[in-house]
């Protein structure tokens, strides 16, 4: 599946048309895009790994603490979208990868499901998921 995975990656990274960075709050996000009719793509991301904690514990209440282990955490999404008259908006499906402790007890959940969306005009665009803070990107064409 790890193969499968970095197959496609590669692949679309290839052949990727825009390449939008995003910039957010203790965040960075990297997409390779193609664009034709539909709008479909790769992106990898990282976060600080205290941010997502923080939110994690808040989210679940004082009863669960949650610590990280690591100081970043990657993200890898799956975009999928359209554009109509220079308006995109643009889906994202992935996973992030999360080592922490919960209540000074290892977790041993490592991957957690995310999903998110892009929305814009022209070579703007305004990112949210469940693995990231609100991001600024531009797209850049390559080809």
């Amino acid at each position: 599946m790890k193969k499968l995975i970095l197959l496609i990656l590669f692949t679309v990274s290839l052949q990727a048309q825009t390449l939008t960075p995003h910039i957010g709050y203790r965040a960075l996000e990297l997409d390779f895009k193609i664009e034709r009719t539909l709008i479909y793509g790769v992106g990898v991301s990282i976060v600080d790994a205290d941010l997502v904690a923080k939110r994690a514990t808040k989210k679940d209440g004082a009863f669960k603490v949650h610590n990280a282990n690591t100081d970043l955490v990657p993200s890898l999404f799956f975009l999928i979208g359209a554009n109509f008259d220079g308006v995109q908006i643009i889906g994202k499906l992935g996973g992030a990868y999360f080592n922490q402790m919960i209540n000074d007890e290892q977790e041993s959940q490592k991957i957690y499901r995310s999903i998110g969306v892009q929305v814009g005009y022209k070579k703007i665009l305004i990112s949210f998921d469940s693995s990231n803070s609100l991001m600024v990107g531009y797209n850049f064409k390559l080809r």
